[in-house]
């Protein structure tokens, strides 16, 4: 996810349909995000018994804040376009049909600006909203290896396609 949003280019996500856990990561990496009208967005891992890795909590607390990030990672539910728009994780929300369009039209925007200062501009904001990441960032490796070698992941495996509630033994 570092890789995406430190490219030299200002990033432009569309997204549409479904985007469940690494889709969702993806397009949190990216500089700007437009929603089509009728997407969803989720971050299942809670709901598999893992930690969310990837280097994506810091990208999820930047675009919603810290309690709406709450929300999304630890209930792990799908949040519909208008509300990502209200929280702030969309820039944008459009039809379907125009979706690709819009993405292109931003895009092109910056495209136009000359690119040396905005590359700067693109890296001095990454620097600044970036500083703390490092201190989570270990909690990847640790949560996820560690979460996912426990009896509750297993059941929430077990269950999660099947519809039935798991009954958890950590708590």
């Amino acid at each position: 996810m570092n890789a995406i949003s430190d490219l030299y280019p200002v990033t432009v996500a569309a997204v549409h349909g479904h985007a469940i856990g690494g889709g969702a990561c993806l397009a949190m990496a990216c500089d700007f995000q437009i929603g089509s009208e009728t997407c969803s967005v989720s971050i299942r891992e809670a709901a598999l018994g893992l930690s969310l890795s990837w280097n994506s909590i810091p990208n999820v607390v930047q675009l919603v804040g810290p309690k709406r990030a709450k929300q999304m990672i630890l209930l792990a539910r799908a949040y519909d376009a208008a509300t990502l728009l209200d929280w702030g994780f969309f820039d944008e929300v459009v039809p379907e049909a125009e979706l690709l369009a819009a993405a292109r039209r931003m895009a092109q925007a910056f495209a136009d600006m000359p690119p040396l200062p905005v590359h700067m501009g693109k890296a001095s904001i990454n620097a600044y909203v970036k500083a703390l990441n490092r201190a989570v960032f270990h909690m990847d490796e640790v949560g996820v290896t560690y979460s996912g070698l426990t009896e509750d992941a297993q059941r929430a495996g077990d269950t999660f396609f099947s519809g039935q509630k798991a009954t958890w033994r950590y708590r």
